[in-house]
């Protein structure tokens, strides 16, 4: 794996495991396996190296019916309690909001630039120069500002759920995470 892209091709190729990659380098994209369709992204400095989709609850159908269920009956209790069907609305929309990211598709993006994260209510994003810290576990990578762990890591840094392609992710953080002072699982 190359830590520069060299080549003036831009490619977008599809993966083994059906996630989309585009590179300017095509040692890395022999590398990895890849193989597919070409195209052109839109802009040299955001130009995308990897992008895959994660839907967590197809994964947990059981623990998404049991969230379905549980914002449900707290909703219907909402509604008995304050007997408002706006409160009601409003109490429903924030839970669901709560556990969007697990009920609704995720979309997962790296760029040379930034690792990027987006599903439906939520979008999150860390350049790669202020990546200080990479945490890998058995679901996916987090890629934390924070040089060493701190209470407020949950809430900056970005999250990639791995989605059957832990080497690919892996690989493009080893790479483009040059920053980051601690890499471990």
């Amino acid at each position: 794996m190359c830590q520069k892209w060299v080549s003036p091709v831009r490619s977008v190729r599809e993966g083994t495991e059906g996630q989309w990659v585009v590179s300017q380098c095509r040692s890395c994209l022999r590398a990895l396996g890849v193989k597919g369709r070409r195209g052109m992204s839109s802009s040299a400095s955001e130009e995308i190296i990897a992008r895959w989709h994660i839907h967590l609850a197809s994964k947990f159908p059981t623990k998404a019916w049991t969230a379905v269920g549980v914002v449900g009956a707290a909703t219907l209790l909402a509604l008995w309690a304050t007997r408002s069907p706006l409160m009601t609305l409003v109490f429903g929309v924030v839970l669901f909001s709560a556990i969007a990211d697990f009920l609704l598709p995720m979309t997962f993006t790296l760029t040379r630039r930034a690792a990027m994260m987006r599903g439906w209510f939520k979008a999150q994003r860390i350049e790669w120069q202020d990546v200080r810290a990479v945490h890998e576990d058995d679901s996916g990578v987090k890629l934390s500002p924070f040089a060493h762990r701190s209470r407020l890591e949950p809430y900056r840094g970005v999250y990639l759920w791995f989605n059957g392609n832990r080497e690919q992710v892996m690989a493009w953080v080893k790479a483009l995470a040059t920053n980051a002072e601690n890499i471990r699982r």
